[in-house]
């Protein structure tokens, strides 16, 4: 079992049309593949945390770098994980406010030369560990 994170740029803002459809895509073909995870969206940026096996993943990131829905795709981290910390979510998905999503973004702002891989953006680190604890915020609606 490994976990991929990563950052993106949406090309355009998303209407709630959009991201139900994404979600309904995603949804359906992740279950279909054993991938589990969350999505976050705001600020018009994707910040994903996405569990599975090494070939699924490996699609999967390849579909990623392919979508035309987002650019500037930064993978945060990636490795073995003991267990899916998201299995009940084929895709669990949470909007976020800017405030938000700055914070999470600051881990890894695309539009920076220099990205925060200090060894600790792994899939126990602390970037895994912020946008875990906003998945779960049960104050915001999936």
């Amino acid at each position: 079992m490994h976990q991929l994170i990563y950052i993106s740029q949406a090309t355009r803002p998303l209407s709630d049309a959009d991201l139900t459809e994404l979600l309904q895509e995603s949804r359906q073909r992740n279950a279909a593949d054993g991938i589990t995870g969350v999505l976050l969206y705001g600020n018009e940026r994707f910040v994903q945390v996405v569990e599975g096996e090494v070939a699924a993943l490996a699609d999967l990131y390849g579909r990623l770098l392919r979508d035309a829905r987002h650019h500037t795709v930064t993978r945060l981290a990636y490795g073995p994980i003991p267990e899916r910390r998201f299995m009940q979510w084929s895709m669990a998905f949470r909007t976020a406010a800017r405030a938000q999503m700055e914070e999470l973004a600051g881990y890894a702002n695309p539009d920076q030369l220099v990205l925060c891989h200090t060894g600790e953006d792994t899939p126990d680190g602390p970037l895994f560990q912020l946008i875990q604890s906003f998945a779960h915020d049960t104050t915001s609606e999936l």
